[in-house]
């Protein structure tokens, strides 16, 4: 895994983690970009330029959310904005994940906000990139999950047109 939250208590970009450049960038082996089980209010990226993370070439998936069943821990109110997923760096080629750019794995996940919120104010900036994933954008059997303003298999500028930015939400969320 490239950067991982275990029951984050509060708010925390992964790319503020000790030595962990804005990156979550895999070799293309097995493994998870950014992996959270359990865990409160956990941030992965940011709506500024600076703090976005480029989530891709994992040999999984690029973002992947838990209720953690093994340790009771809920997961609930995560923020995913402002990242490059699947992408490279500047959101105009695939570099893709080999699953899912973003998993909301299980129901003990609630009230994940997938994107912007809709205000108005840094909307462009809290928008994921979510292109170029083997298997698809987003997949969330989460309860609760918002997903909203992203660009799904489009380069940056939403305008031309990349690959693997499909959308599964199932019921329970």
């Amino acid at each position: 895994a490239g950067l991982a939250h275990s029951q984050a208590p509060r708010p925390r970009n992964c790319a503020a983690l000790p030595g962990a450049p804005p990156s979550a960038r895999g070799s293309g082996g097995w493994g998870t970009g950014s992996d959270q089980h359990g865990g409160q209010q956990g941030l992965f990226g940011a709506a500024t330029w600076t703090a976005r993370n480029q989530i891709s070439s994992n040999g999984a998936t690029g973002i992947y959310l838990s209720g953690d069943s093994l340790s009771s821990a809920p997961s609930s109110n995560n923020l995913i904005q402002g990242n490059f997923i699947g992408t490279n760096a500047a959101g105009n080629a695939v570099v893709g994940n080999v699953v899912f750019g973003i998993y909301v794995f299980d129901s003990g996940v609630s009230g994940a906000r997938i994107g912007t919120d809709g205000d108005g104010v840094s909307d462009a900036l809290e928008r994921n990139i979510v292109s170029g994933n083997t298997q698809g954008g987003i997949v969330s059997f989460g309860t609760g999950t918002v997903v909203a303003g992203n660009y799904f298999g489009t380069d940056v500028t939403g305008t031309t047109a990349l690959d693997g930015g499909n959308v599964a939400v199932f019921p329970g969320t």
